[in-house]
């Protein structure tokens, strides 16, 4: 899955952010998380980027070059 680097979803704000957990607790880890590999990542599905921008999620997904048929080739 291609991952859009604007996406910011609820994960990324509620405090269950496995990067930013990983932080204050690394020896809960095997290895540091990251972005892409993240299981809360929806794309653009649940990005707050459009919302707060007042445009559209297909338009999001235009500006980024992202194809909206399958998640895929989502964000």
């Amino acid at each position: 899955m291609k991952h859009c680097p604007s996406y910011c979803g609820p994960t990324c704000v509620n405090g269950s952010c496995p990067k930013a957990l990983y932080e204050d607790n690394p020896e809960y880890f095997d290895e540091r998380p990251s972005c892409k590999s993240c299981s809360g990542y929806n794309g653009c599905e649940d990005c707050c980027v459009a919302y707060y921008r007042g445009i559209t999620e297909e338009q999001c997904r235009a500006e980024h070059g992202l194809k909206e048929d399958n998640h895929e080739n989502d964000c």
